[in-house]
C-alpha cells in the first residue's frame, strides 16, 4: 500500500483555523509540541488538544530535547501533559544530544506512563546509529524526518527494519491549517493510524 499523508505536527508557529476542516480533509492524528528542554511550555498545547479531540482526530504529543539532564527533562513533559496521552514523543535534532542521553529521557517517559515514546529524527539519528543495530532504541517506533521528493526515505535500518511515520515535508498545505505545515506519511489506512496509536495494536 502506497503511504498516506495522514499525521500533522504542530505547534504554536502553526495557526489552525479550523480542526473540523483538518478531520474533513482526510488527516487522522495530530502529534503537537509540548514542552522542550526544562522550562518552556508551548502555551497553544491545551487548547489545541481541546480542539483536535472534540473532532476526534488522535492526540500525541512531542518534547524537544535538549543537552542537559535527560530525565529531568522527561520528567518536566509528563509533569507538562499529563500520564494519560495515548501517544509520547521525544523530538530529538540537538545533535548535543547524545544516544544516551536519548536514552535516559526514553527510559524516564518509559517508568512514568508506561509508554514506549516514539522517538523522531532526520539526519541526527542517522549520523549517530550508522549502520549499527541499538536493542534498546528498536523497541520504540521510529518517525523519520527527511525531506525528498523520492518514494521513500532513508532512515537508519540497522534498528528499524521500517519506519512508522515520515514527516517528508515541511511545506505542506493543509485545509484548516493558515500557515505551511509539516505532513508525515503512514504505511496504512486511517483506520490502521486509529488501531496502532497507542503503540499497541487493537483489534
Amino acid at each position: 500500500m502506497k503511504p498516506m499523508d495522514l499525521v500533522l505536527d504542530l505547534s504554536h508557529w502553526e495557526t489552525v483555523t479550523s480542526w473540523e476542516e483538518i478531520k474533513a480533509a482526510g488527516y487522522g492524528g495530530i502529534i503537537y509540541k509540548g514542552s522542550e528542554g526544562t522550562t518552556y511550555v508551548d502555551d497553544t498545547y491545551a487548547a489545541a488538544k481541546e480542539g483536535a479531540e472534540k473532532v476526534g482526530l488522535c492526540w500525541g504529543c512531542y518534547h524537544f530535547l535538549r543537552p542537559g539532564d535527560l530525565k529531568a527533562q522527561a520528567r518536566f513533559y509528563i509533569k507538562t501533559v499529563g500520564k494519560d496521552l495515548q501517544l509520547y514523543c521525544a523530538d530529538h535534532e540537538d545533535p548535543g544530544v547524545t544516544l544516551d542521553d536519548l536514552k535516559d529521557f526514553l527510559d524516564e517517559v518509559h517508568k512514568l506512563t508506561g509508554h514506549l515514546a516514539v522517538l523522531y529524527s532526520g539526519h541526527v539519528i542517522k549520523e549517530q546509529l550508522l549502520d549499527g543495530h541499538d536493542e534498546e532504541l528498536a523497541r520504540h517506533r521510529l518517525w523519520i524526518a527527511h525531506y525528498t521528493d523520492a518514494a521513500a526515505p532513508t532512515w537508519p535500518t540497522g534498528t528499524w527494519p521500517t519506519w512508522w511515520l515520515w514527516q517528508y515535508t515541511e511545506d505542506g498545505v493543509v485545509p484548516g491549517i493558515a500557515d505551511a505545515t509539516d505532513i508525515n506519511r503512514f504505511q496504512g489506512t486511517a483506520l490502521d493510524l486509529k488501531r496502532e496509536w497507542n503503540g499497541k495494536l487493537i483489534a
